[in-house]
């Protein structure tokens, strides 16, 4: 999952090992809103993308604190 922090920095976050793990089912993923250097990312929408054998999907997300 990939995450612009608004300031032009993406954040990704790769889950593809775990679900090939757990095989086919309904899961979630938390974020501790921290980018790659573990620093808070600033307040504010945030895009992110699913992409998966046969799926794609675009969401947004709010952070605030």
């Amino acid at each position: 999952m990939k995450r612009n922090t608004g300031g032009g920095r993406i954040v990704t976050l790769s889950i593809a090992d775990e679900v090939e793990r757990l095989g086919p089912g309904a899961y979630s993923v938390n974020w501790d809103s921290k980018d790659s250097r573990g620093r808070l990312v600033p307040h504010g929408v945030y895009f992110y993308r699913l992409d998966m054998p046969g799926f794609r999907d675009v969401k947004k997300a709010v952070v605030a604190r």
